[in-house]
Formats: C-alpha cells, sequence, structure tokens
C-alpha cells in the first residue's frame, strides 16, 4: 500500500503504483471493476508470447453485461489506441 500526500488523480495514482511495482507484470483495474474467476490467469498465459506487449480483458457494460463494450484493439508506439469500441452486439462467449 502506498500512501500518497495527495491525491495524484487516477493516472498518476497509477504511474506512482507502476514505478514501484515488483514482480514480472502490472495489472491495472479500475476501483469499480468488477472480475470473473480466472481472468487473471488467462492474460499471464497470453502477455508471454515475446511479441505480446500488453493484455486487455474484454470489457463488458457494468449495467448490462450481456453486452460488449470493448474487445480490445491496438496501441502504437506511444500508446495511442488503434480500433473501435464494439457496438452493443450481444456477448458470444
Amino acid at each position: 500500500m502506498i500512501r500518497n500526500e495527495k491525491n495524484a488523480g487516477f493516472a498518476e495514482g497509477n504511474n506512482i503504483g507502476i514505478r514501484n511495482a515488483q514482480g514480472d507484470f502490472i495489472a491495472l483495474l479500475n476501483s469499480d471493476t468488477r472480475v470473473v474467476s480466472g481472468w487473471l490467469r488467462e492474460l499471464v498465459k497470453v502477455i508471454q508470447f515475446p511479441q505480446v506487449g500488453a493484455v486487455q480483458s474484454i470489457l463488458l457494460f457494468m449495467d448490462f453485461p450481456d453486452f460488449l463494450d470493448c474487445a480490445g484493439g491496438l496501441l502504437d508506439y506511444y500508446g495511442y489506441h488503434f480500433g473501435e469500441r464494439a457496438q452493443r452486439i450481444r456477448k458470444q462467449i
């Protein structure tokens, strides 16, 4: 647990945590996130491929969990996201 002297906001709070993290991988979750059993295990399976630099779970609408919000995309060298948010499509999982 890291106690900051002031509220640094969401992004800087993550950056502070990342700078102080130990281990091989870092997982970032918003405070209102709900996960299912095995979510992290599946991400770790994929991130271990040498050509993979980051992974993301599928995102479901909190109020409509039968609908996809986002199913990933691509990031460029600077972290800019390419890809469209999934339309409100009934999930097929």
